[in-house]
């Protein structure tokens, strides 16, 4: 994956600070600065390709069946495939396994299920089957379980790029 101006953005942003400028030095680390507050940060990019967030979200209380969570759009190529770092926790643990599903939709139309978050507990399983690859331009759909448990409530998922 390249680290462009976008990813780069989202990284910081993600740190509350968004910066005025954002280039590569010479050693081709990625730096942000800004004037405003006198921040410089300087990120290897080998860190950035591993460990940028991809997405995350929240959906609160409890969920109507298959009710549209989230929709993620990128405009680079990034691939998931399970990181260390994925997270999926809820406040209230259903009393049977609970499924949300991801989903990929193309800008052609076309629909196609690309991912799980399974819930049997306080923590869920992200899975991603062989791996999700995001072209620019398609849209990464979140739902929830087809049958909801009601006592399923307060979650939160932070998945990484792989």
């Amino acid at each position: 994956m390249s680290v462009d101006r976008v990813t780069a953005a989202a990284c910081w942003a993600g740190l509350g600070y968004v910066p005025d400028r954002i280039a590569r030095n010479q050693s081709g680390s990625v730096v942000a600065s800004g004037s405003s507050n006198n921040v410089k940060l300087e990120v290897d990019p080998a860190i950035l390709s591993t460990e940028i967030a991809g997405f995350g979200f929240f959906a609160g209380g409890s969920m109507s069946a298959s009710e549209l969570l989230g929709v993620v759009t990128w405009g680079d190529t990034l691939t998931f495939s399970g990181s260390a770092r994925d997270i999926a926790i809820t406040q209230y643990a259903p009393t049977s396994p609970s499924i949300i599903t991801l989903w990929n939709r193309k800008e052609s139309g076309s629909f196609a299920q690309v991912g799980t978050i399974t819930f049997s507990g306080m923590t869920g399983a992200i899975s991603w089957g062989s791996g999700y690859t995001h072209a620019p331009g398609d849209a990464l759909e979140i739902y929830a379980p087809v049958t909801p448990d009601p006592t399923l409530a307060n979650v939160r998922v932070q998945a990484y790029v792989s």
